[in-house]
């Protein structure tokens, strides 16, 4: 597959996903979709087959492969002139490899109506870092929390710090009893940026979200309260792991 016959089946795609008017053709159209997210074939199996009834023109055929090999399966393919013509790409910077050389099709208000719903912040994940233009729908965004372990809190008669000073206390007290405060695993290089996503805003600022749900402008769960222990060792018992919400599907 040429590089000009898969920017445009892209583009098609993205627009005929969000306008699911039937299409009309002789032969079915056959799309591939390539993703990292093996774990979800099974929710992307369930949401192809119901746009696949709403277009039966359209056959769309996903394909996930393993999340730490995808990057290079993907730019392997799209430099040889073939892979997919439908791409999970990850946001920001992860996005730039692939629009830089011209791989994906610019978006816009007008091809893709649809991407006005989203936030200007939502939308600048999908953009690309040197032009500034769309190559991206939206589709997930985690939560970098603090998960605490509750059984420790309770054996060591700890409650739950309400600022950073207390946090650091609680800390302090945990590391004097022998437990391991903070924990991260680091055999993915990828693990390593959620310490500073969870904790170096407090600092350099990007608190609009805490604000708005600290004053009550809006309101959500604690995940902090709510969530069940995340089980990890490291040389010890674990208080606390810095990492994002997706961990709660597995979590019991």
């Amino acid at each position: 597959m040429s590089r000009r016959v898969l920017i445009g089946l892209v583009l098609c795609v993205v627009v005929a996903t969000l306008d699911l008017g039937a299409v009309t053709a002789q032969q079915p159209v056959k799309l591939t979709f390539w993703s990292w997210r093996v774990e979800d074939k099974w929710a992307y199996d369930k949401m192809i087959q119901v746009f696949q009834q709403r277009n039966p023109d359209i056959q769309v055929e996903f394909v996930p492969f393993k999340q730490t090999e995808y990057n290079t399966i993907l730019s392997s393919a799209l430099t040889g002139g073939k892979g997919p013509d439908i791409l999970h790409l990850r946001a920001y910077g992860g996005l730039e490899t692939f629009s830089a050389a011209g791989f994906v099709a610019p978006l816009d208000f007008d091809t893709v109506p649809e991407l006005k719903t989203f936030s200007r912040q939502m939308l600048d994940g999908a953009r690309g870092r040197k032009d500034g233009k769309l190559y991206g729908v939206p589709f997930a965004s985690q939560t970098i929390v603090v998960y605490y372990n509750k059984k420790i809190f309770a054996q060591s008669g700890l409650s739950i710090p309400k600022s950073w000073d207390e946090f650091l206390s609680v800390c302090k007290t945990l590391k004097d009893k022998g437990v391991v405060p903070i924990a991260n695993g680091a055999k993915e290089g990828w693990t390593l940026e959620l310490m500073a996503g969870a904790v170096a805003p407090n600092f350099y600022g990007g608190t609009v979200f805490y604000d708005a749900v600290t004053s009550g402008k809006l309101h959500g769960r604690g995940l902090c309260d709510d969530a069940a222990a995340v089980p990890q060792r490291a040389g010890g018992d674990v208080h606390g792991r810095v990492v994002g919400n997706w961990v709660l599907q597995g979590a019991e």
